[in-house]
């Protein structure tokens, strides 16, 4: 997506819809917000579970909690682990609906304006226009929203989502992140790169190569009593007409000149005059 098509959108959009616009950011923002903390409970949920004593660990959890029992502290947890959950899913729920609402509430109103501009146009409009143009673009209307402004959101969604999943990772285990993210990322170039080359091998192997045809004519043999002359434009074959064979004692000469091919009901043998 180009810096024209961007201009292109926003000019597009009313005020009210920039600033709805700028909502689905607040609202992604506040989504991912609630991803990383879902995602980041886990990591201490499994912890308790799993390790005898765990609040010991962390003694400053333990005071603020006020020294609670380790049933009482693990039900606590399980509880809050599943509210977070049950309002992660009910806001992406209702985040979507609100997207997607949007989407259609935009599109709907570019569809309805360009058909009415379509409408009040005077008759010469549409004897000098193809009428598959403006099929055409009633149709793409949708592209505005499906094709460039949702999958920006989905994008920076994502983006977000990811951000915040590295910083909570860094911040538990810097030195394991950072050391699998630079394996992926070293896999990753090597893998982009081989298919590169692969692409390129292919690429190559698969374009034609200009031949001129003077020259494979020139290479190849013809008979010595074809003459051959070539021009900028064209290559002359000149036989001599004179066969390199002996002549044969008999031939097929048709009774009729209409006769195009001969066979022994349309034509007599005689032998060589």
């Amino acid at each position: 997506l180009n810096v024209s098509s961007r201009k292109m959108v926003w000019a597009i959009l009313t005020s009210g819809e920039r600033r709805g616009l700028l909502w689905m950011v607040v609202i992604m923002l506040i989504g991912s917000v609630l991803e990383t903390l879902s995602l980041g409970l886990v990591v201490p949920v499994v912890g308790f579970l799993t390790q005898p004593k765990y609040l010991d660990n962390f003694p400053s959890v333990d005071n603020l909690l006020g020294n609670p029992s380790e049933i009482k502290f693990i039900i606590g947890s399980m509880s809050f682990l599943v509210i977070v959950y049950v309002v992660k899913s009910g806001f992406l729920i209702w985040a979507t609906w609100v997207q997607r609402g949007y989407s259609i509430s935009v599109t709907n109103r570019i569809g309805t304006k360009l058909y009415s501009n379509y409408l009040h146009q005077p008759y010469s409009f549409y004897l000098q226009t193809n009428s598959s143009v403006l099929i055409r673009n009633s149709q793409n209307t949708a592209l505005v929203m499906s094709g460039i402004v949702d999958p920006i959101l989905v994008i920076s969604s994502d983006a977000l989502v990811t951000v915040g999943l590295f910083a909570l990772l860094v911040a538990l285990q810097p030195i394991g992140t950072i050391a699998t993210v630079s394996v992926f990322g070293v896999t990753a170039v090597i893998v982009i790169s081989l298919n590169g080359a692969v692409f390129y091998v292919a690429t190559a192997a698969g374009t034609s190569t200009a031949v001129s045809t003077t020259s494979v004519v020139k290479k190849a043999k013809w008979n010595p009593t074809v003459k051959l002359t070539y021009t900028s434009k064209a290559i002359i074959m000149q036989p001599d007409g004179i066969p390199n064979h002996p002549r044969d004692a008999y031939y097929a000469v048709p009774k009729s000149q209409d006769v195009v091919v001969p066979d022994a009901t349309t034509a007599t043998v005689v032998k060589d005059p």
